[in-house]
């Protein structure tokens, strides 16, 4: 979807810590939530629908990334948590 619609600095992000998370890499995590917080953070990600949309479904659709980005925030914290967890052990 990044590179559909012309984010491609966020698609590359994204396949490196893929790249890593698939090569077992815990650092994979860490690179990810990198990716959060701050100016020109994937928090501010736009996605350039070139006017494709309407005004309802831009909103739906900008809603649902909205719940993509959270989710894969707090699915990668939640991992980093239980792979500390598992090392104290």
């Amino acid at each position: 979807m990044l590179r559909r619609h012309y984010n491609e600095h966020w698609a590359q992000w994204a396949d490196r810590a893929l790249t890593r998370l698939d090569a077992r890499d815990a650092a994979g995590l860490d690179y990810w939530l990198d990716a959060y917080g701050g100016m020109g953070s994937i928090n501010d990600l736009s996605i350039n629908w070139s006017g494709s949309l309407s005004p309802d479904r831009g909103r739906a659709v900008y809603e649902r990334i909205e719940e993509l980005r959270g989710l894969c925030y707090s699915l990668a914290a939640q991992l980093k948590v239980d792979i500390q967890k598992s090392r104290q052990q």
